[in-house]
């Protein structure tokens, strides 16, 4: 077991297959699956501090690492809120903002890697964005929870202003990584 947390990427990985477990025991209406659904969400959170803690400590940490790293978090949060949308308690246009956010990021990093440029520019913006989603994801599930628990109707508004805080984080760091990246936009945009 030692052996393999000098291999941070293993934690990574899974964080991504947690995702499948997650998609099959969620419901947003039956306590246990909520349950079972916040335990395997912090459990993806905790890999997801392991992981970087563990690159640093034992110093492996490289591009594809980090950049693995970003793409299992916008698959965790993306799938949660596709989740949610199947259920009927966000809209599309919702999901679709904050899913344009990390295409758009994703993208701007393989450009630089397609020009040669291996350093990651990580913007506070988008670390303020992930730290809001999971708190509106946690605070949708607690709230899932809670009315699951006293057999209440959900109230969508109180989840729909969870999701609208991820959407207006989304939004902001989407221009903000535009803004930074404006020569690379440009100089793709000329060919």
């Amino acid at each position: 077991m030692f052996r393999k947390l000098k291999r941070p990427n293993v934690l990574t990985v899974m964080r991504i297959v947690l995702i499948v477990p997650l998609c099959l025991v969620f419901h947003s209406q039956q306590v246990g699956a909520l349950w079972a659904s916040l335990g395997l969400l912090a459990m993806m959170g905790l890999t997801d501090l392991l992981d970087g803690y563990f690159a640093r400590r034992y110093n492996v940490a490289h591009r594809e690492g980090e950049l693995m790293d970003s793409m299992a978090d916008g698959f965790v949060r993306l799938s949660v809120f596709l989740l949610l949308l199947a259920d009927g308690l966000v809209p599309l246009w919702m999901v679709l903002l904050v899913m344009w956010r990390d295409l758009v990021s994703w993208s701007l990093r393989f450009m630089d890697l397609a020009r040669g440029n291996d350093q990651v520019h990580k913007r506070i913006s988008g670390k303020i964005n992930g730290l809001i989603q999971s708190v509106a994801i946690g605070g949708i599930l607690i709230a899932l929870l809670w009315a699951a628990s006293v057999s209440h109707p959900i109230n969508l508004m109180v989840v729909q202003l969870f999701m609208l805080s991820a959407v207006l984080t989304a939004v902001w760091s989407t221009v903000d990584l535009l803004y930074t990246h404006k020569q690379a936009v440009k100089t793709f945009l000329r060919r």
